[in-house]
């Protein structure tokens, strides 16, 4: 099987990148860069596009933040943002909610 198509936990059905991204903004509302890149085991450079092309979709807003000893990056997810991952997310459960049905209707040990 083609390792490059499954995700870093070896599930080829794993979710993508930016949703990963989106849940975990729409749970936390706010994430540092660095605890982000840490929780998706990703690299710098394919969180940061990702997360560009989020804040160029209007989904999340990137801020940079100066503390005593180093800068951090803030990740927050906007209004839009929230409002499409709950779109997302609803679609989902629908269409899980229709797999439920045919599988209820489907007789047992019949193929379709």
């Amino acid at each position: 099987m083609n390792q490059e198509n499954r995700s870093p936990n070896g599930n080829i059905l794993g979710p993508s990148l930016p949703l990963s991204i989106m849940l975990l903004l729409y749970t936390n509302q706010r994430v540092k860069f660095t605890i982000l890149q840490k929780l998706l085991e990703t690299t710098p450079g394919n969180l940061d596009y990702h997360l560009h092309r989020l804040a160029k979709a209007g989904y999340v807003t990137i801020t940079k933040q100066l503390f005593p000893r180093r800068p951090h990056t803030l990740i927050i997810i906007t209004e839009d943002g929230k409002t499409a991952f709950k779109t997302y997310v609803e679609r989902f459960q629908e269409i899980l909610g229709r797999i439920a049905t045919e599988d209820q209707e489907t007789p047992e040990g019949s193929k379709t």
